[in-house]
């Protein structure tokens, strides 16, 4: 098992001697992205995504599209996290959609496209 720490300030992976978790919402704007000194994966920014907007602001290929950005340009990126719907009741409140369709709509967006191909 092993336990990444979440980073809110990116320029932490050039030089983090541990894995971190770092979001998407906090690498997106950046024109320059740092060069990773660890292994590290990117959290979809799902919960403040849904919170903000109650729905998925950020397009699956333009969140893919960026994945392969921080993979090519970060380097050492283990994993990303889908853009999934979380189902707290106070998500299910914002977005006015049951549990069923949430579910639904994660299912689909992890089916959509593969993350770290290509």
């Amino acid at each position: 098992m092993r336990f990444y720490l979440g980073a809110h300030h990116p320029h932490w992976l050039e030089r983090a001697p541990f894995p971190l978790f770092v979001s998407h919402r906090q690498l997106a704007a950046r024109r320059r992205l740092p060069r990773a000194a660890t292994r590290w994966a990117v959290d979809s920014g799902g919960l403040t995504e849904l919170r903000l907007h109650g729905r998925w602001h950020t397009s699956a290929a333009e969140y893919a599209a960026a994945v392969r950005r921080y993979r090519d340009e970060i380097g050492s990126l283990e994993w990303a996290a889908p853009q999934d719907w979380m189902c707290e009741p106070f998500m299910l409140a914002k977005t006015g959609l049951t549990i069923a369709v949430h579910q639904a709509h994660t299912v689909a967006n992890a089916r959509s496209r593969p993350l770290l191909t290509g």
